[in-house]
């Protein structure tokens, strides 16, 4: 009786809902017949927490990137001048103009005044609908104290204070400008920095949604490849540690990441310095992060 009886439920089951049936082992079978039986690891009880690009970076703003590349020092000798920072800044700028999408501007051997009419410019020109990434690879100086470092433009006098860029003056600049979210990338020093603590994901926030609050959230923030020069990765290489790091972990990247996960992915592969991803100290940060954004493909 009780065999008739489950096979009349069965057939009442198909014929009720004809895309259903009832296997053995208690789950769903499909109508091709394959087991949908519920699994507490399946894909569908725990969603990814990979973003992988729903959104657009125009929904943030505008996208705007400068790269300075000093390797040409013209009142150092030449066994002080440098290998890879022009090339490096290049290269990172094409990766950005084409997998990320932003308006990039590269300064190759840039002088002092160069570098500050750049920023000045930024400064009057940025609304708060942009978002800024400055990068800098060339020689720095911190002095004795440790507290104050110095970015060397290609004029650069080694005996002259006066003519180098200290990154407090940088600080300043940022600032006061009106972008959302400014990230600086600095094979190199740079000093004047906090730590960075990352906001927390609220009870129940989907990683999606904490990305957006940390995209819509003012910061200044700088990841630093923590060297007074930017490192080869060999003899004659055409990039530095650092910025073959960052350009490899940008390529193979194809989710929304923050600047502090990207990071993560950068710092050991750079043993030569102390990378250090940082807020920058006195600026108004809010406790954002910068978000990159690959173009939908």
């Amino acid at each position: 009786m009780a065999f008739i009886a489950r096979t009349l439920l069965i057939t009442l089951c198909c014929a009720l809902f004809p895309a259903i049936a009832v296997s053995d082992s208690g789950g769903a079978v499909g109508a091709a017949g394959v087991s949908q039986a519920r699994n507490p690891d399946d894909k569908q009880s725990h969603p990814s927490e990979v973003s992988v690009v729903p959104w657009r970076s125009e929904r943030f703003g505008h996208y705007q990137a400068l790269l300075i590349g000093i390797d040409g020092y013209s009142l150092l000798p030449r066994k002080d001048q440098l290998i890879t920072a022009t090339n490096d800044a290049k290269a990172v700028a094409q990766l950005l103009l084409e997998k990320y999408g932003f308006n990039v501007k590269t300064l190759s051997n840039a002088t002092r005044a160069t570098i500050f009419n750049e920023l000045l410019q930024l400064r009057e020109q940025l609304t708060a609908n942009d978002r800024l990434l400055l990068y800098y690879s060339g020689r720095c100086h911190v002095d004795e104290t440790g507290k104050l470092g110095y970015w060397w433009a290609s004029d650069a006098n080694p005996a002259d204070r006066a003519s180098w860029i200290a990154t407090a003056e940088v600080s300043d600049q940022l600032k006061a400008m009106k972008a959302t979210q400014i990230l600086v990338v600095a094979d190199s020093c740079y000093t004047g920095v906090i730590p960075y603590r990352a906001s927390a994901r609220k009870q129940g926030e989907s990683r999606d949604s904490w990305l957006q609050r940390l995209a819509q959230t003012r910061s200044r923030t700088v990841l630093s490849s923590g060297t007074q020069q930017p490192v080869p990765d060999a003899a004659g290489a055409n990039h530095s540690l650092f910025a073959d790091a960052l350009l490899k972990a940008l390529r193979e990247n194809d989710a929304v990441i923050d600047a502090a996960t990207l990071f993560l992915t950068v710092k050991p592969a750079v043993p030569a310095g102390v990378p250090a991803y940082s807020v920058i100290g006195a600026t108004s940060d809010k406790g954002g992060d910068f978000v990159f954004v690959p173009r939908i493909r």
